[in-house]
């Protein structure tokens, strides 16, 4: 990810930090991940203070001719999408493969 020009624009302006998820915490799988994002202590430990949580997973992608940037996208509360496991009776509210968080605590 540190090899796109506009997220290291982002980083470099101070309007984007990447990092390392500390110990604790998981996001391999939808279930780990369900449970990181709902955990109040993910919020106020690791992310304070962020006003923004961005999800940016392997499968996803953003376009440096796209008229739209990480901006843009920061005005929103919350984009993404719930996700249903069809094999049993879960429903996750998860964080999509490309998500945005406004974060208020």
């Amino acid at each position: 990810m540190n090899k796109s020009i506009p997220i290291r624009g982002q980083v470099k302006d101070g309007k984007l930090d990447i990092g390392v998820l500390p110990a604790g915490f998981r996001l391999d799988g939808q279930e780990a991940t369900s449970a990181t994002f709902t955990n109040l202590t993910f919020y106020r430990d690791v992310l304070a203070p962020a006003e923004n949580l961005l999800v940016f997973q392997t499968d996803s992608m953003l376009c440096a001719n796209s008229l739209d940037d990480l901006n843009f996208w920061a005005e929103f509360d919350w984009v993404g999408a719930a996700w249903y496991d069809l094999n049993s009776t879960s429903f996750y509210t998860y964080l999509t493969s490309l998500s945005v968080a406004t974060l208020k605590l």
